[in-house]
C-alpha cells in the first residue's frame, strides 16, 4: 500500500490508521482482523508483500495508547474527572480517570469517546493508591472542578481525601448506580418483587427448549439486576399484550397459558414494577441529556411528575428528586457537571475486548490500548503517534506500572509439557513400512 511510512517499518501510515480504527471502532480481535487481511491480500484487494501479524496490531494500537496517555494535557480549572476501576482474575485492580472540560459540555449531548481524554490509567495492588493516581492526574491537568464516579466502597475512601485536601472540587455520584441502589431499597424485600423474578425463571426454563422458545423473556442480570432489569419489564409489557391478544382457537393456547399465564394474575403488582423502573429510566435520561446545573432538578420534577400513577411512585420520584436537588446545588453558577459515568463503564467493557486474547492471563501493558480509544482519532493524530512513540516506550511503561505479569508467572511456575512426538512412528505407516495385523 503507497503512502508515507516512518523509518524501518514495513507498512505506510495510512494502512497503520485503517487497521487502529478498525481494532477501536469495531468488534474485531486482532487476531481476527490479522486474518481478514490475509484473504483480502489473497484476493487481490489489498497490495502487500507481508500482511501483519496478530501482535504488529496489537503494538500499533499500545502506540496510539501510550501517545494520547503522555500527551500534555490542557491546564485549566474546569476539568470534570469521570473515576472507575476494574478487576479480574488476580488481586490488582485497574483505576482509570478520563477527564473533559465543563466548557465543552454541552445539554442534550452524552459526552462520547472523541470529547474525553485518558488522564491515567494504571495498574494498582491497594485502593489506598488511588489518591495518588488522582494525584497525578491534577498535575497534568490542575485542579478539577469535578470528579464523577459511582461512589463504589473502593474509590471513595481516596477521593474523600482529595476533596479534603482541594475543596474547590465537588463530586456528583452516578445516577444509574443511585437509581439501582433506590430500586434495590424499595424492591429487594418485596414479597411480590421476589415471586415475580422467581416466575420468571421458571417460566424462561420451561420456555426454553419447547416449541415455544420465541416467548422467553432476556436473563436477569445477577447483582445488576436493579441497573438492567428494564429488558424483562418491556418483555413483560409485550407478553401481557400478546396473552390478552391470545385466540381461542391458538393451538397452542392452553400451553402458553400454562407457562405464561401467571403474568396476568400478577399484572395489578407488575404495574408498579414497570412504573418504579419507567421513573427510574426518566431521572437517568434527564441527567445523561441535561446534565448537572443548580436549577436542573426542576426540570426532573416536572419530566417525573408526569409519569407518576401510584402513591408508591410518588414517594420514588420524591427520593429521585431529592437526590437530584443535592447534586445541582454543587454545580457553579453557569456551569453545567457530568452526573453519569455511563461512558466510563462501556470504557471497562471495551478494555475486555482488547485485551480478550489474554484470556484468563489478568492484566498486561495491553491496557494502554484503552487510552487509545479516546480523543482525537484522524489521520494526522494518529500518525503522530507512529512517529513519536517508540515501541520500547511501551515496554518501559509496562515494566514501570505493570510489572510481572500473572501470565508471565504462570509461565514460569506450570512449565510446560512435552508433547510426544509421533512424526517418525507415523511415517513408517505412511511409508507402508509397518504392516497392520
Amino acid at each position: 500500500m503507497q503512502g508515507d511510512r516512518i523509518r524501518n517499518s514495513s507498512y505506510t501510515n495510512y494502512f497503520k490508521w485503517i487497521c487502529v480504527s478498525i481494532i477501536l471502532f469495531t468488534a474485531s480481535s486482532f487476531r481476527g482482523l490479522s486474518a481478514i487481511l490475509e484473504v483480502q491480500s489473497i484476493c487481490g484487494m489489498i497490495l502487500l508483500k507481508k500482511t501483519p501479524c496478530n501482535m504488529s496490531l496489537h503494538r500499533w494500537v499500545n502506540q496510539v495508547g501510550y501517545f494520547n496517555l503522555t500527551k500534555p494535557k490542557e491546564m485549566a480549572d474546569d476539568w470534570i474527572y469521570i473515576i472507575d476501576n476494574s478487576i479480574r482474575i488476580e488481586n490488582r485492580k485497574v483505576v482509570l480517570i478520563l477527564g473533559m472540560r465543563s466548557s465543552r459540555l454541552k445539554k442534550g449531548t452524552y459526552p462520547t469517546y472523541k470529547d474525553l481524554e485518558c488522564i491515567e490509567i494504571r495498574l494498582l495492588n491497594k485502593n489506598s493508591e488511588i489518591e495518588g493516581v488522582i494525584e497525578d492526574a491534577v498535575a497534568k491537568t490542575g485542579v478539577p472542578s469535578s470528579i464523577c464516579s459511582d461512589e463504589g466502597p473502593d474509590v471513595m475512601p481516596s477521593i474523600r481525601k482529595i476533596l479534603a485536601k482541594y475543596p474547590k472540587i465537588q463530586h456528583t455520584s452516578d445516577i444509574m448506580h443511585k437509581v439501582g441502589n433506590l430500586l434495590k431499597r424499595q424492591l429487594e424485600d418485596d414479597v411480590a418483587w421476589k415471586r415475580f423474578l422467581k416466575k420468571i425463571n421458571k417460566s424462561k426454563n420451561t420456555l426454553k427448549q419447547s416449541g415455544l422458545s420465541f416467548l422467553c423473556s432476556p436473563d436477569l442480570r445477577g447483582k445488576s439486576r436493579f441497573l438492567n432489569c428494564k429488558d424483562v419489564l418491556d418483555w413483560v409489557i409485550k407478553a401481557l399484550v400478546f396473552l390478552k391478544n391470545l385466540k381461542k382457537d391458538n393451538p397452542d393456547r392452553a400451553e402458553i397459558l400454562k407457562k405464561l399465564g401467571w403474568l396476568l394474575k400478577e399484572e395489578k403488582n407488575i404495574e408498579l414494577f414497570i412504573e418504579l423502573f419507567e421513573l427510574a429510566h426518566i431521572s437517568k435520561e434527564i441527567v445523561r441529556k441535561l446534565h448537572i446545573e443548580q436549577e436542573g432538578w426542576k426540570a426532573g420534577e416536572k419530566l417525573l411528575e408526569a409519569h407518576i400513577r401510584s402513591e408508591e411512585g410518588r414517594l420514588f420520584a420524591k427520593k429521585i428528586i431529592d437526590f437530584l436537588k443535592i447534586q445541582c446545588e454543587k454545580a457553579p453558577l453557569g456551569m453545567l457537571l457530568l452526573g453519569s459515568s455511563e461512558i466510563i463503564e462501556s470504557a471497562m467493557s471495551k478494555l475486555k475486548l482488547l485485551s480478550r486474547e489474554c484470556g484468563t492471563s489478568g492484566f498486561s501493558v495491553s491496557i494502554i490500548g484503552l487510552a487509545a480509544c479516546f480523543g482525537a482519532s484522524d489521520y494526522k493524530s494518529m500518525v503522530q503517534a507512529f512517529e513519536i512513540v517508540n515501541p520500547k516506550d511501551v515496554e518501559a511503561w509496562g515494566k514501570k506500572y505493570i510489572g510481572e505479569t500473572i501470565g508471565k508467572k504462570r509461565r514460569q511456575a506450570l512449565k510446560p509439557i512435552k508433547k510426544v512426538d509421533l512424526g517418525p512412528e507415523l511415517g513408517l505407516f505412511i511409508e507402508g513400512k509397518i504392516m497392520i495385523a
